[in-house]
């Protein structure tokens, strides 16, 4: 009937936008701790190389 067809195209975008939403939350997680790892990097790479130069 259409109403089941509704209520199915409803269910399936509904979960579709969770598990967007899921997948995006995941991805913005995995960029910051890859800012982070990045940032110290040349944070010890700068202090590296201030010991060096004196």
């Amino acid at each position: 009937s259409e109403q089941a067809k509704e209520y199915l195209l409803k269910t399936v975008e509904d979960d579709v936008k969770h598990d967007t939403a899921k997948m995006v939350k995941e991805l913005e997680n995995q960029a910051k701790e890859e800012a982070a790892k990045k940032a110290k990097e040349y944070v010890v790479n700068a202090i590296q190389k201030c010991a060096a130069d004196h």
